[in-house]
């Protein structure tokens, strides 16, 4: 089965273009988590900075980068058909938020 070419926009993003962009979200809840153990490390609170914990976060994270990258997916397309690179902006945009209030709750766990 061939895909014929002349169907699809040119400047149309398709589902292959959304995987960078997940992958780049669950990179940088990796990175906060580092940062959250980092800053408990240095208070006193963990032990080290690579521990269990750490690996319970980083799962979590998984978790609920998969759980948005699913139902994201369903956004992405439907803003893509709509108008081409409006999804792509559009999901970026909410996986900046989304890393933007983990970032204010991890700031807000640790201050107090």
């Amino acid at each position: 089965m061939q895909i014929e070419k002349h169907n699809i926009p040119q400047n149309s993003r398709i589902l292959k273009d959304y995987i960078p962009p997940v992958i780049t979200f669950f990179v940088g809840l990796i990175l906060l988590s580092v940062y959250q153990n980092i800053i408990l490390y240095l208070t006193g609170v963990l032990d080290s900075v690579v521990n269990k914990s750490l690996f319970l976060n980083s799962l979590h994270h998984l978790g609920y980068a998969a759980v948005c990258s699913v139902l994201f997916a369903f956004l992405f397309n439907l803003l893509e058909n709509k108008k081409s690179n409006l999804g792509f902006k559009v999901i970026r945009f909410i996986f900046a938020a989304l890393l933007l209030i983990e970032g204010l709750l991890i700031t807000y766990f640790i201050g107090n």
